[in-house]
């Protein structure tokens, strides 16, 4: 072996000796977005949070973080041994195999998206409200529509009163072609007197312009006792014996009672005098 040989072999037995440092999180997400006319792509990772894909219709943001891992061997004990040819910095990784999440804000450029939205005409074809009394909670007017269109569209429905009744919440729905819809509008009188109303049913379509309205009537009537009177407001009783019996006077309820039987009662309160 001649002395050039030697020599190569004494120099590869150096080696450098490193202390392993404290480990960190290294990662790298891939996200793309394809459309019609496009491919965009953008890679983000703990020192690239927030990257704008070249086309600039792609933009993401590295939102959470994988630092809640906690499963990192550990290396104390260990050296990184290198032949001294190879000096410098080093460093070495270890794959995860467990599925770990993280969070992303995703936005797109939205210059050339088209909002669309499809119109059909349509029809109201009946509204029913049966009379009810003026003291009961509330009515129920109950409307039959169509949309007499080629297309699934949408719609919104209004039930305005000219007086008389709180305002009535506007319904939204949907029809698909020659489809009826049935909605119904809880009326709450402002009186508790019997009255008649006149209201309208305004069907608009998707642009809320309207395409058929319907008028009509309905009526709300009074508590009727069996004495055929109409309800009266509470009255207290009078006190005393004498206007105790005035009180029922009054409300008309003595005339229900036999005469015998109101000289019966007068006598007995005149002897518990």
């Amino acid at each position: 072996m001649d002395d050039y040989t030697k020599t190569n072999i004494y120099y590869s037995l150096w080696f450098h000796v490193f202390g392993i440092g404290k480990q960190s999180i290294g990662f790298s997400v891939r996200i793309e977005v394809k459309t019609r006319s496009r491919i965009s792509e953008v890679i983000v990772g703990p020192q690239n949070r927030t990257v704008t894909s070249k086309d600039n219709f792609l933009r993401v943001n590295l939102i959470g973080d994988f630092v809640g891992y906690s499963s990192v061997p550990s290396f104390e004990d260990f050296y990184l041994v290198i032949q001294r040819q190879n000096a410098g910095t080093h460093s070495f990784s270890i794959g995860i195999t467990e599925v770990l999440n993280t969070n992303l804000l995703i936005e797109l450029c939205a210059h050339d998206i088209e909002y669309v939205y499809q119109r059909s005409p349509g029809k109201i074809l009946n509204v029913t409200i049966p009379t009810f009394k003026a003291l009961t909670q509330f009515g129920v007017a109950t409307i039959t529509t169509e949309n007499i269109g080629k297309v699934e569209a949408s719609y919104s429905l209004t039930f305005d009163c000219s007086r008389g009744v709180s305002l009535i919440e506007e319904q939204f729905f949907i029809m698909k072609p020659n489809e009826l819809a049935t909605r119904s509008f809880k009326l709450y009188p402002t009186t508790d007197q019997a009255a008649k109303y006149v209201c309208v049913a305004m069907l608009k379509d998707s642009n809320f312009k309207e395409v058929n309205r319907a008028e009509c009537q309905f009526s709300t009537t009074a508590i009727i006792l069996d004495n055929r009177s109409q309800i009266t407001p509470i009255q207290h009783p009078k006190t005393g014996i004498n206007g105790f019996l005035e009180s029922f006077e009054s409300i008309g309820v003595m005339d229900s009672f036999e005469s015998e039987l109101l000289l019966f009662l007068s006598e007995n309160v005149k002897e518990m005098r």
